[in-house]
Order: structure tokens, then C-alpha cells, then sequence
């Protein structure tokens, strides 16, 4: 039976009531701004506010309940923090006069005005110098690729202007969880506790890092013809502004197989990789009746969250493809004309929305 507290005016009555049980009063004729009342009020308002306490401590101790205090302390038992945003760091390769410095503490921008930290003190040698960064501030945004331009603010002496991010990228920035998707990951621990290498583990460490949309991970089991015995591959989607077709970046996948290479695999386990996912685009014609704006956004919108719903490897069919048409607002017949290739070449292809082409039925 759920539990109602009761109304601060509920609490004040009963009061009132009470008070005018044990005082021999009639409640009904008690006025406003006599002492019997004003005390009823002060306690009916004490009251109030310790049911309140009551219920919110109540709430604390129940996961899917708590607010951002509670789910703090159920985070530290479950050792999963409340992640505020990460930094981005790596090297950049700089040339120069062999001899000179460059000193901790200089700073660079990107093009789009991210700033990044030297962290530790780099000398020319050979003409060049591998120089730790850092970004200033924190996020999945501050993350550089293989060949990105970092410029100076002020330029040391002897040094160039600017340096390249090196094969490894600028990994590891993320950014803060939000409190609902802090709340869900902390439920899905309650709900799928480690064990000691599973899929569910492979995929919360994933997102414990990443904010991946999808999580695949891939073992012996699943794909026994091309993976050995004791290897995982994990594959990952980010459907977001940020993300081609959901594809993540090289740095993205370099921060996933760090995480849990360093710290999580676990003991006696095969090679952890992190592959490149391809894209493999599927161009279709289709014929709509009727053929407006809306109606082919709607076929467009409905075919990719098909897309996107589908994993790495995997083959679509042209009865999922026909019923993601039929399903969309406004359309009243249609005809799937033709279609590309529905299998993914192999378990790194990632199949896409190509180029539609819609015609009146």
C-alpha cells in the first residue's frame, strides 16, 4: 500500500483537534489568532516538515529513488563515480633548434579556441620533440586525432609555432553524466553486476568512458569462424551531432581500450581490441503514395532508427525495411523498388542509410 503524507492543513487540523480534545474546547469554536490555534499551526508546519525528512531519507536509501546525495553514497559503494568531465591528454610533436625548451605550463589552442596545458618540460632533439598536453577543461569536444594542429599562445624560443597530435591522439576527455544517466548507470550495475568479464561488463566499462549509444561486444561465441578463443572485440555506436553515421573517432576507441586494458580485462583473458568500425552505406529506391516533405521525412526518420538499431555485422531484411515504411506517418502505399546489399561485409561494417530515392507511386 503506497504511503500519502499528509497536507500541511491535514496536519494542522489534527493538531487542532488534539489540542482541543485534551483542553476540553470545542474545535469548531476556536478563532482564528487564539493561542490554541497559532500552536496548532507551529505544529501541524513541525510535523510537515519531519514527514518530509522522513520520506526524502527514505527515498536515500532506495537506488531508483534517490536524488543526486543518495545516488553519491550508492555510487561509492558500487565504486562507480559520479563522473564530472575528463581532460583530454596526449603528446604533440613539435620541431625546433636542438637544445631548446619548451616549459610546463605553456599553453595552445585548436582552431576552434580549445585550449590546451604542457604538462611536462620538453627539449629539442633530433629537430623535434614529443611534448605532453593536456586539455584545460574538460569534455568528449577537447578529444584530438592523429595530425591535429595545436598552436602557441606564446612561442617559445627556437621552437615552431605549432605541433601535431601524434599517431595516439588526444584521448580520454568525456563529458559530465548528467543525474539520469548517472541514475541509469548505477541501476544497471544493481541490475547486471560484474562478473568477471561478461558482455554486460564489457559494455558498462565501455560507457563508463564513452557515452556510446550501443555497445557490441564480440567473442569466440559469436563469431567463431573469425575470432580466436579467449579474444573479445568490442565495437561501439555514438548517434549524435558529433558522430558520422555513428562511427566513433580513433582517439574514442584508443580511451576504451585503455580503460579497461589497463585495469579491467580480466586475468587469463585472451587480446581486448578495439577495432575501426567501416561504414557500408545501402542505397534504395522507393515509390510513395503519397509523395510530399513529410511524407518522405518520415520514411527517411523511420529507415534510420532502423539503421541505427541494427549492429555491426549484422543483415537487415526487406520486411523490416517495408514495415519501417509502412510505419511512417502519412503514408498510404509505397513500393520498395530496389535496394542495396542488406548483409555487412563482416562483423566491422556498420550498415547505413545510403542515398534514397523517392518517386511517386
Amino acid at each position: 500500500m503506497a504511503y500519502n503524507k499528509s497536507s500541511i492543513e491535514t496536519l494542522t487540523e489534527r493538531a487542532k483537534q488534539s489540542l482541543a480534545e485534551e483542553m476540553n474546547l470545542n474545535a469548531d469554536l476556536i478563532e482564528e489568532g487564539s493561542l490554541t490555534l497559532i500552536v496548532s499551526k507551529v505544529l501541524g508546519g513541525m510535523f510537515s516538515e519531519l514527514y518530509s525528512t522522513v520520506e526524502y531519507k527514505t527515498d536515500q536509501a532506495l537506488p531508483n529513488r534517490a536524488a543526486e546525495e543518495g545516488l553519491r553514497e550508492w555510487g561509492s559503494v558500487k565504486d562507480i563515480d559520479y563522473l564530472t568531465s575528463r581532460v583530454a591528454t596526449g603528446s604533440i610533436d613539435v620541431l625546433g633548434t636542438n637544445g631548446s625548451t619548451i616549459a610546463a605550463g605553456l599553453q595552445l589552442t585548436y582552431t576552434d579556441g580549445t585550449e590546451y596545458e604542457v604538462t611536462t618540460l620538453a627539449t629539442i632533439a633530433g629537430g623535434t620533440a614529443s611534448v605532453a598536453v593536456t586539455s584545460v577543461t574538460g569534455g568528449e569536444d577537447k578529444n584530438r586525432e592523429n595530425g591535429d594542429i595545436l598552436t602557441f599562445i606564446s612561442t617559445p624560443a627556437g621552437v615552431a609555432d605549432t605541433g601535431a597530435v601524434d599517431s595516439s591522439g588526444l584521448t580520454g576527455g568525456t563529458d559530465a553524466y548528467t543525474l539520469a544517466e548517472y541514475k541509469a548507470r548505477l541501476l544497471d550495475e544493481f541490475a547486471k553486476p560484474a562478473r568477471g568479464g561478461s558482455k554486460a561488463d564489457y559494455i558498462r566499462w565501455t560507457q563508463e568512458v564513452i557515452a556510446a549509444t550501443e555497445v557490441y561486444p564480440y567473442s569466440f561465441a559469436s563469431w567463431p569462424a573469425v575470432i580466436a578463443e579467449g579474444d573479445v572485440e568490442i565495437y561501439f555506436v555514438m548517434y549524435d551531432d558529433d558522430h558520422a553515421n555513428g562511427i566513433p573517432t580513433a582517439p574514442e576507441r584508443a580511451a576504451v581500450l585503455a580503460y579497461i586494458d589497463d585495469d579491467r580485462k580480466p586475468e587469463g583473458m585472451g587480446t581486448l581490441t578495439v577495432p575501426a568500425l567501416t561504414e557500408q552505406t545501402v542505397a534504395m529506391s522507393i515509390k510513395l503514395e503519397p509523395n510530399n516533405a513529410d511524407t518522405e521525412a518520415a520514411v527517411t526518420s523511420n529507415l534510420e532508427k532502423l539503421f541505427q538499431s541494427t549492429a555491426p555485422g549484422d543483415t537487415l531484411t526487406t520486411g523490416k525495411i517495408n514495415r519501417a515504411i509502412s510505419d511512417a506517418e502519412g503514408v498510404e502505399d509505397f513500393e520498395l523498388t530496389s535496394t542495396g546489399t542488406l548483409a555487412a561485409t563482416g562483423r566491422d561494417y556498420l550498415l547505413t542509410v545510403g542515398v534514397l530515392t523517392i518517386t511517386t507511386l
